[in-house]
């Protein structure tokens, strides 16, 4: 079912038999969460507007955004999402529902912490809107917070507005670095905890002492005069080229230098603007002279 208004929406709520309906997003929920036997799932693609606040940071969005589409409209004005998930082909409802988590959670919190309101067609087929202070009851606050990682069993999710991370460029600045077991690992990024907004690890479970790589980033700060675009290379849109991990870009000079990542190995030789690592694809370039 594919409802194109917040009417629509509630008419299919309030005349469905108990448990026949679910909301879905774009299906990157783990154990396929959006599975309904004998029943019908709501597609809230219809629901795609963007309502961008300059002023107050925030955004408000329709439940059917992806995190894609919205991604390309607030980056070029200098916010980034608060919140990102492993992927960016998920809905605004879904991360909601899943109160998706990033690789900054140990600063930010997950996706649930940033909301400021949303409006959520209840099982009985009302419109809600909820707040996480709850202007009106503690019934609404409690309302709201099972909705936030609810997986949709509260109702169906129609809007949301969050706050943004207020961002001067749109690269991130990365330091990796291997260790040689687990533990050196796990305390390396307990050290880093209150260095860095983003760090992730990985473990190698086939090392007897657990090898691993930590990374840790932050967004990088913009150079004056220098303008970061992506580029397309071999016909294809970075964004369809799964193989890239991150790019690094270390400002010493200008033009900028950058370091690349991606099936190859890390390499620290500053690179020239267009050049291609074997393994590696460079996604950055700059119009500094």
């Amino acid at each position: 079912m594919e409802p194109a208004s917040i009417q629509q929406v509630q008419e299919l709520v309030s005349q469905a038999s108990p448990a026949s309906l679910i909301a879905r997003g774009l299906g990157r929920s783990y154990g396929d969460a959006a599975q309904l036997d004998g029943a019908s799932a709501v597609e809230m693609g219809a629901f795609d507007q963007i309502n961008l606040d300059l002023v107050k940071g925030s955004v408000t969005a329709g439940a059917g955004v992806s995190l894609n589409q919205l991604l390309r409209v607030i980056v070029p004005a200098g916010f980034f999402l608060p919140v990102t998930p492993g992927t960016r082909n998920v809905t605004i409802g879904g991360a909601i529902a899943a109160d998706v988590h990033g690789k900054n959670h140990h600063v930010d919190g997950s996706f649930g912490n940033h909301l400021q309101r949303l409006l959520l067609v209840d099982g009985s087929g009302e419109l809600l809107e909820l707040t996480p202070s709850g202007k009106s009851s503690v019934d609404e606050i409690e309302q709201f917070w099972a909705t936030v990682g609810g997986m949709g069993l509260t109702g169906i999710i129609v809007e949301a507005t969050f706050s943004l991370i207020p961002i001067s460029s749109s690269l991130i600045s990365v330091n990796t670095a291997r260790y040689h077991n687990l533990d050196e690992l796990m305390a390396a990024m307990v050290a880093s905890d209150s260095n860095y907004r983003y760090s992730v690890a990985w473990i190698d479970s086939l090392d007897a002492k657990g090898r691993g790589v930590l990374s840790c980033g932050d967004h990088a700060m913009a150079v004056p005069g220098a303008d970061f675009q992506h580029r397309t290379i071999v016909g294809h849109d970075i964004d369809d080229l799964p193989h890239v991990v991150y790019a690094q870009a270390i400002f010493r000079d200008q033009p900028a230098q950058l370091a690349l990542v991606g099936t190859g190995p890390l390499t620290d030789r500053p690179l020239k603007v267009g050049e291609i690592l074997p393994g590696a694809i460079e996604i950055l370039s700059s119009k500094s002279s």
